[in-house]
């Protein structure tokens, strides 16, 4: 159950005093109440988790509002959409929980579970505009990739790592002299890596001599 402070109510009293109280009154339609009442909610239940670090659910949510997980994970993305948090760093949330991958070796593919859908949606669309390559699954909640496009998005989104000089510098120990002037191999870091055919131990010394700072993210290859 879920608890408002005194502070709280008064601060969310005054954003439905603005649905209502300025020549408006009866305007709003039920979605946009049940949405402003839903983001007092989740604004709150954020706040809780944060001082808490434990992770709440979406299961954890529907049984306590009486509505379908889906329905949760929708109200969760529309929220976003209408009230977004701006001072929020998905890039960071994301390496967060990176050190949780699955590293499959038969498939060489890497899942993770996402279990905010606004890092979810973020990432896709980091991913598009990027034209970068991921999988999309039946599940909402996994993101998999090839393992050698995993590392090519964690040098490109890790602000600790110069991603121009981390992807020249791989390229030059991966290719021959003569291979990094072919068109081929001006192609994404990702791609030359499957190419290669370079296997999992090669990946994490590359990695290990060039950006140790991603070693941390990727010692499943061990």
């Amino acid at each position: 159950m879920i608890y408002f402070t005194d502070e709280q109510k008064i601060k969310y009293f005054d954003e439905i005093f603005e649905k209502f109280y300025k020549r408006n009154f009866g305007l709003a339609s039920k979605s946009e109440i049940d949405l402003l009442l839903f983001k007092f909610y989740y604004d709150t239940f954020s706040d809780c988790e944060e001082s808490s670090k434990h992770k709440i659910s979406d299961y954890t949510i529907s049984k306590e509002l009486g509505i379908t997980q889906t329905r949760v994970r929708n109200m969760r993305i529309k929220k976003e959409l209408v009230y977004p948090h701006i001072d929020v760093n998905w890039k960071g949330k994301f390496l967060e929980i990176v050190p949780s991958a699955h590293f499959d070796r038969n498939t060489h593919k890497v899942t993770i579970n996402i279990g905010d859908p606004n890092i979810f949606l973020e990432l896709e669309n980091y991913i598009d505009v990027h034209n970068m390559y991921f999988e999309k699954q039946l599940n909402q909640k996994n993101f998999t990739l090839r393992v050698e496009y995993f590392i090519e998005l964690l040098i490109s989104i890790d602000d600790s790592v110069d991603e121009n000089d981390v992807t020249k510098r791989l390229k030059d120990k991966i290719l021959k002299y003569d291979e990094l002037t072919k068109p081929i191999y001006k192609d994404s870091l990702g791609k030359i890596m499957i190419e290669k055919s370079l296997d999992a131990s090669s990946l994490l010394a590359n990695i290990a001599t060039i950006v140790p700072a991603l070693l941390n993210f990727v010692q499943f290859l061990n």
